[in-house]
């Protein structure tokens, strides 16, 4: 373990142990301060294992600072995508220590952006609305914001009143079994969102990997046994809150309310759980992603905004 200024000390990530550490310290700062700045404790594997497949070394991408033994801030850096996240615990918020884990942060970001040839592109990361203590440390540091929001993290109670689950007649929705639906849940990844998830792609980089759960993601069948929809229900045990991400429909089966069905599905499985609250997040230019979290009850609860330094 490094040291870092002062009496920190850090380290860089080397797996399972570490995930865990930052999950526990995650759901005792949500906590402790509510979830202004924080993303779900669930969302983090699907950020490291997903957002950094391929060939960015994880190692060298995400960075762990303590105190006295204690996890107090971690930051995550995204090549791929020109972005980065960075979370400090509530006793270290707005202080010179933030300042230290956004400057590593953006450095890092920065020549790896540099090396692959993204000279003009800025650095990105992004920002709660409520969270003006970020925003403040950024525009410090040289970042601007954009002129509007690009994502909504959209909330709603589920203690009473979820939806029924609707679905087309032979349809099903059940778990993921393990690695023999690789080929299933790529096919609906990709199909979804246009990527290019392949069966093994798929198993060695997400199912594989530490945070993993297959009854966590759940599949909208179709008669045939093909994989139409899927969504993936991440579970916050210490706060009683759930996250759906992603949610996706195949193109070759949307508009047949599949979405709405799994969701309805996904809220009575969180709720099922312990869980009291669930959220999602969508995207400002997708009206249909909208019109369906609105059907499904869930109201805004802040926008997020990039800021941005070239």
């Amino acid at each position: 373990m490094s040291k870092g200024q002062s009496s920190f000390t850090y380290h860089t990530y080397q797996g399972a142990d570490d995930l865990i550490a930052m999950q526990e310290a995650l759901a005792g700062w949500i906590h402790k301060s509510g979830n202004c700045g924080y993303c779900h404790v669930g969302d983090l594997p699907h950020r490291i294992y997903n957002g950094l497949r391929g060939r960015y070394p994880r190692n060298e991408m995400i960075r762990l600072w303590y105190l006295d033994g204690q996890l107090i801030g971690f930051a995550l850096v995204y090549p791929r995508h020109g972005s980065y996240d960075a979370f400090i615990s509530p006793a270290h918020r707005a202080s010179a220590f933030e300042n230290v884990v956004l400057g590593w942060a953006g450095t890092t970001l920065r020549a790896w952006m540099d090396r692959e040839g993204a000279y003009e592109k800025a650095a990105m990361t992004d920002v709660d609305e409520c969270d003006v203590a970020r925003a403040n440390c950024l525009i410090d540091l040289g970042y601007q914001p954009d002129d509007t929001p690009w994502l909504t993290v959209n909330e709603r109670q589920i203690v009473t009143d979820v939806p029924d689950v609707v679905l087309p007649d032979g349809y099903s929705i059940r778990s993921a079994i393990g690695e023999t639906d690789a080929a299933g849940l790529a096919a609906v990844h990709s199909g979804a969102f246009g990527s290019n998830w392949t069966a093994d792609l798929y198993r060695d980089e997400v199912m594989s990997k530490p945070g993993y759960d297959p009854t966590l993601e759940h599949v909208v069948v179709t008669p045939d046994g093909t994989f139409a929809a899927f969504c993936i229900t991440w579970l916050d045990f210490t706060n009683g809150i759930g996250l759906f991400e992603p949610v996706g429909t195949h193109t070759a089966y949307q508009r047949k309310g599949l979405g709405r069905a799994l969701m309805a599905h996904g809220l009575r499985f969180m709720r099922e759980r312990g869980m009291q609250v669930a959220q999602v997040g969508s995207e400002t230019d997708n009206p249909a992603s909208n019109a369906l979290y609105r059907a499904m009850g869930f109201e805004p609860k802040y926008p997020v905004t990039s800021y941005r330094k070239r």
